[in-house]
């Protein structure tokens, strides 16, 4: 019944469109093709070629755009948005993947010799094995589960992992499109060649005793283990709810859910990892071309630090190209790098959101032609990729680097740190609220900084000297204005994250009114509180989250003799 029902519907979409151009020349038999792909797999790849690009925009919220084509595009869609296709007259022609080569593990035990795609369990013990095998700069964490209930799995690497110390976190992650499984490969190798040349390398010793590094080779895994955990056997770009987890971040500059779907468990997963770590630099692992794609991808609008992304992109594209000669690799679009939006646009993509909500700074990395390439071309993409991946990583420890701290207490200040006369679409950068610690990447120059927190008065540091591949330290000292911050009062908020509302807790030192304050990231109040407390002692407030957006906020209580800030982030 429900096979006679779906197709039925794609006739009735079909019929209510009017005259429709396909490629394949059977109407009847292209639909029915269509729902076999889509009753097996749950999505489908079309080539599309709309009329104009407004027909293009508005199909946009149903599918996934893949790439450009000659006189088109190359799409996935779900079954709802294959409907809307039909629905609309809009010409296509179906890419069947099931004709493709299912890759099969090789004889033996991976990793073998790299040219091989692991099991799901055999990636998972690896995934184990390295925190078994090197306790002291390994630690394996579960960040989240998947629709299908697999671990989202990422690992740290850095000298002191138990530890949260005054260094920048660096995020590789990949394989976001369950079928794009070269960067899974490459980076669970990244993770072996850390560990086992920790101590034998320069480069990578100075990177795991200055870095705290964090790799996630699958961020998909429902897609690519969709077919059975033996192997990964003809993946799937979308998550097993038929949701592209690059469309499915909040949008920038003010669209929460531009997919006009809620938040996948994938994608919570990681908006939560990223915001507990103090995250300055990242990149996520794609395939389908050879290119860096750079912010901004939905904004048609240059990056304040565009010189300084086209500087890190080319840093690893000429390197790659180096060690592929004489393969020609990397060097299409313009030289192996390509602005998003001069490419194609895409809304609710993750390096957007890196980029502008975690004012981090985030590249797409599109490392193979073919999605899913044959195992045995596994190591050349290795080869290719792997010195400029070191470099890259290094990236987090040059540009403008410094501690924020109290002046009359010395505590660690989270506070927002910006480039005069350089700064836009929220490019500044946040210390860390737990160590004091900033990292501003930016191109060379003499820039003025200013440092600003609430409670605090704005210091401004002239003349700080900027060179490319180098450090420039800076210390701040920031005066409590007009507040005694020596006396601050503990709080905690619980939890964080926070869905609906969230619990304050914090100690009342005085009888007096107490003031409780949000503030957006840009110095606005948002909201104010107060409760008078007649007797020191613990008191709580909870903090209705009805009305307030997703994003990360400013939370302060202020007593008084005192105040203190927290971070706090409102999810969906």
């Amino acid at each position: 019944m429900k096979n006679i029902l779906l197709t039925g519907l794609f006739y009735l979409l079909f019929l209510l469109s009017g005259p429709m151009l396909l490629a394949q020349e059977d109407t009847g038999q292209v639909l029915e093709l269509a729902y076999e792909i889509l009753e097996e797999r749950g999505e489908i790849i079309l080539e599309i070629y709309p009329e104009s690009i407004s027909g293009l925009e508005e199909i946009s919220r149903w599918i996934s755009l893949d790439r450009k084509i000659k006189d088109g595009y190359r799409i996935y869609a779900n079954p709802s948005g294959f409907g809307k296709i039909v629905g609309q007259g809009i010409p296509f022609r179906i890419i069947d993947v099931r004709k493709e080569v299912s890759y099969r593990k090789s004889a033996g035990v991976f990793p073998g010799d790299w040219d091989v795609y692991p099991g799901h369990d055999e990636y998972i013990n690896m995934m184990l094995g390295f925190q078994a095998t090197y306790p002291d700069i390994c630690r394996l964490q579960t960040i989240g589960k998947s629709v299908d209930g697999r671990d989202i799995l990422a690992i740290k690497i850095t000298h002191r992992p138990d530890v949260r110390e005054p260094e920048p976190a660096f995020y590789y992650s990949s394989t976001m499109h369950g079928d794009e499984a070269t960067g899974f490969v490459i980076l669970l190798r990244l993770a072996d060649h850390l560990l086992t040349n920790y101590g034998k390398d320069s480069l990578v010793t100075r990177l795991v005793d200055n870095m705290e590094i964090w790799i996630n080779p699958l961020a998909n895994p429902d897609g690519a283990y969709w077919n059975g955990d033996e192997e990964i056997s003809q993946p799937k770009r979308f998550n097993s709810n038929g949701a592209d987890l690059n469309r499915n971040f909040p949008g920038i500059p003010d669209n929460e859910h531009p997919d006009e779907r809620e938040y996948q468990p994938e994608t919570l997963a990681q908006m939560r990892f990223m915001d507990s770590i103090y995250l300055v630099f990242s990149a996520n692992f794609h395939g389908g071309e050879e290119v860096l794609n750079y912010p901004w991808d939905a904004l048609n609008l240059y990056h304040a630090d565009d010189a300084w992304f086209r500087w890190a992109c080319h840093k690893y594209a000429d390197t790659a190209q180096q060690r592929a000669y004489p393969v020609q690799y990397m060097s299409g679009f313009e030289d192996g790098i390509i602005i998003g939006w001069k490419w194609y646009n895409i809304k609710g993509g993750r390096m957007d959101y890196v980029t502008y909500f975690l004012h981090a700074r985030e590249v797409c990395i599109e490392v193979s032609l073919k999605k899913f390439p044959s195992p045995d071309e596994l190591p050349y993409f290795w080869y290719y990729n792997y010195r400029s991946m070191l470099q890259y990583m290094e990236n987090s420890l040059f540009g403008i680097q410094g501690m924020v701290t109290d002046a009359i207490s010395d505590e660690p200040v989270e506070a927002i740190v910006r480039v005069r006369d350089h700064e836009k679409d929220k490019s500044y950068v946040i210390s860390d609220k737990s160590t004091g610690y900033f990292a501003r990447l930016i191109e060379p120059g003499t820039w003025d900084v200013e440092v600003s927190a609430l409670g605090y008065g704005t210091k401004i540091i002239r003349d700080v000297q900027v060179d490319h591949d180098r450090a420039t330290p800076v210390s701040i000292l920031l005066r409590p204005a007009g507040v005694s911050t020596h006396e601050k009062e503990s709080l905690l908020v619980s939890p964080n994250p926070f869905i609906y509302n969230t619990l304050l807790s914090y100690k009342a030192r005085e009888p007096g009114k107490y003031q409780i304050r949000l503030y957006d990231l840009d110095g606005r109040l948002l909201f104010e509180d107060q409760r008078i407390h007649e007797q020191p002692g613990a008191y709580s407030y909870r903090l209705d989250g009805n009305g307030i957006k997703q994003g990360i906020y400013i939370l302060q209580v202020v007593s008084p003799k005192s105040a203190i800030t927290r971070r706090v982030c409102k999810s969906q």
